[in-house]
């Protein structure tokens, strides 16, 4: 599974915790890889009942960095699709390219934010729509 975190000011972040609402820790991950405005953790499978998520980090100014997010988070199983025969998968410099996606939600009604990550800054903009 993966995480996807948008934390501004920080420089490397080292530990990520889910833990249930009594405190316990449900799991445990090491990070050591890159950090940008958005990013990427893999983790082990969600806890089943809701639970607050913790990171642990450096803040570029030096000082050490933990954030318990205060919304308790209920994982919800869903699938992210791409339409290969409607999609344009290449565009020019300065012209627009199209994808679209099917997104299934196997869980509860759930509100879903989507958003495109480039790591080579290729994209302008970025619209979703339904």
């Amino acid at each position: 599974m993966k995480f996807i975190f948008c934390v501004n000011q920080l420089l490397s972040l080292f530990l990520l915790f889910l833990s249930v609402q009594e405190g316990e820790i449900k799991s445990q991950t090491k990070y050591h890889g890159p950090v940008d405005d958005h990013f990427y953790v893999l983790s082990e499978p969600f806890p089943s009942d809701p639970f607050y998520i913790q990171v642990d980090g450096v803040l570029h100014s030096g000082q050490a960095f933990s954030r318990i997010f205060p919304t308790m988070v209920t994982s919800v199983q869903c699938s992210v699709e791409l339409v290969v025969d409607k999609s344009v998968m290449a565009a020019q410099a300065g012209h627009e390219a199209t994808a679209y996606f099917i997104v299934e939600n196997f869980g509860p009604d759930a509100t879903f934010d989507l958003f495109a990550t480039d790591e080579e800054k290729f994209v302008s903009h970025w619209i979703p729509k339904k």
